[in-house]
């Protein structure tokens, strides 16, 4: 029989609070005071990520952006590439760095997490794509989780949650998943974008709360 199903986060850090346990394709500029005014000292910087408090103190002409909860989150500039897997922003893999991230068949699993815009004013047009990917086989394989999200279509400055379920015929212990951002040319100026409080968790009848997140359709799951 399998084991029971764990409550709560099955990801470690999904808060971005620390550096600790994150995983990405993107190059990592640094946390805090460290990267405050960053692209003024480094212009050519691209496809990279920085734990920040506010998207202004990040870079003067971003719309100023704070953590959903907490003091951090996650600030992400495209990667200018066309191998998908170089597009992976943020990766969460079962093993050392999420311990607890396993799935059971049949058992449902709410993927939930915040996103924004840090410059709205160009994000009008050239919002940043994302699509949240899981793998149950340690990434050899992907399955969309939800739709495509256009940033674009959020005209403003406040972090919006979105919500997905997962309901795997398979169980794993090699789990993944990722957000890969689909806008990478280097001419779209307003396709940076904000991550904060990321949640894999299994459904049961004292967990998930799902309320205030909207959910959006899920395409394909195996």
């Amino acid at each position: 029989n399998d084991p029971p199903t764990p409550e709560g986060n099955l990801i470690t850090n999904g808060t971005f609070e620390t550096k600790d346990n994150l995983e990405s394709k993107y190059d990592y500029w640094g946390m805090g005071d460290a990267v405050n005014n960053y692209y003024d000292s480094h212009t050519d910087a691209s496809g990279g990520y920085a734990i920040v408090k506010d998207s202004y103190t990040f870079y003067h002409t971003y719309n100023s952006v704070k953590a959903h909860e907490g003091e951090y989150f996650g600030l992400f500039d495209s990667k200018v590439t066309t191998n998908v897997e170089d597009q992976a922003a943020w990766i969460a893999k079962s093993g050392t760095n999420n311990p607890k991230l396993k799935v059971q068949k049949g058992i449902s699993y709410l993927f939930s997490f915040w996103v924004a815009n840090v410059n709205a004013f160009y994000q009008m047009n050239n919002g940043a794509r994302l699509q949240f990917q899981i793998s149950y086989n340690g990434g050899s394989t992907w399955s969309n989780l939800g739709g495509e999200i256009n940033l674009g279509n959020y005209k403003d400055n406040r972090w919006h949650g979105l919500s997905s379920i997962a309901t795997p015929t398979t169980s794993s212990t090699n789990v993944a998943l990722r957000v890969i951002n689909k806008n990478t040319s280097n001419k779209n100026i307003g396709n940076d974008f904000a991550l904060d409080d990321i949640r894999f968790e299994a459904i049961t009848a004292s967990s998930s709360n799902i309320a205030g997140y909207e959910i959006f359709p899920v395409k394909y799951i195996a």
